[in-house]
């Protein structure tokens, strides 16, 4: 009937975009990267359309949790990181064969400012064979360059040394949360996410978390989700956090909507939880009238 009425809907938009070979790669010339947020609601469809457009995934960045994945009644499928890994392993075969057969000379040689090189040198600290001192070592040099959130992420979850002398690694990151620099801190925030929500750390992960005051949207966005995470594991202490006010307002909402939408969190848990969320900008004018 759609047809008929000459309408479609929109999954009718994706199916045509996706049979078009001329309008898939006019839609290709208009972007150098694609980066998609909240990839564990995208469904195959969608998948789909974004494998086409970017060829093969090498300017591809995506962020997500498939513990939040919560439209599967509107076809969304939390398989899809899986089914990504299979479509676009050529990245980090790159780095891992940069890492280990040309780690200082690509460290030398590499143009920051392009994209994949600023991509491949940090992701190439977590595969290279070196020493706790000369990661520390990189690292400093590193993270001062990063300039934005996809590049952060991506490196910070190749950093899987940091599960070894925890201690010192913790220390390490918590002279980050001191920076100035939006992305320095989230580095650090990120870090603690992928590698200390763990029983040791729990607690000095949050006490973190509540004492970052820096008002970069980046910032306030892993410490929210870095907090959902928590509450995830720990609920209990985490739920501390919310009944202190040790969160600004922004963070402490955030980090709650993310649970809310965790199926990882039961229909009681989420309702309570309602009781945390704290009036916007604008409903607390109206409240002043």
């Amino acid at each position: 009937r759609l047809e008929a009425d000459g309408v479609m809907d929109f999954d009718d938009l994706l199916v045509k975009v996706l049979e078009d070979q001329e309008l898939l790669d006019t839609f290709r010339k208009r972007f150098s990267y694609l980066c998609v947020d909240e990839f564990q609601d995208i469904s195959p469809l969608q998948q789909k359309l974004i494998k086409a457009w970017n060829e093969g995934g090498r300017e591809l960045f995506v962020i997500g949790d498939a513990d939040q994945s919560i439209y599967s009644f509107r076809g969304s499928d939390a398989h899809c990181f899986e089914k990504l890994k299979k479509d676009n392993p050529k990245l980090r075969e790159i780095v891992k064969k940069t890492a280990k057969e040309g780690y200082w000379e690509f460290a030398e040689e590499a143009d920051l400012d392009v994209y994949e090189e600023m991509m491949i040198r940090g992701m190439m600290i977590g595969y290279g064979k070196l020493s706790a001192r000369e990661q520390r070592a990189e690292l400093e040099t590193f993270v001062p360059r990063i300039n934005n959130w996809a590049v952060c992420d991506s490196c910070c979850s190749t950093y899987k040394f940091m599960k070894k002398d925890q201690q010192e690694w913790f220390s390490f990151l918590c002279s980050y949360l001191k920076s100035e620099k939006e992305y320095e801190i989230r580095f650090a925030v990120v870090c603690m996410l992928d590698f200390f929500i763990n029983e040791t750390y729990i607690s000095r992960v949050l006490n973190a978390l509540a004492n970052i005051r820096h008002e970069g949207y980046y910032v306030k966005m892993a410490a929210a989700w870095a907090v959902s995470a928590c509450y995830v594991k720990f609920p209990a202490q985490t739920e501390i956090l919310f009944q202190k006010g040790s969160l600004d307002d922004f963070t402490q909402n955030k980090a709650l909507q993310k649970i809310r939408e965790s199926y990882r969190v039961n229909k009681e848990e989420k309702e309570r939880l309602r009781l945390y969320v704290r009036p916007s900008v604008t409903e607390k004018s109206k409240q002043t009238r």
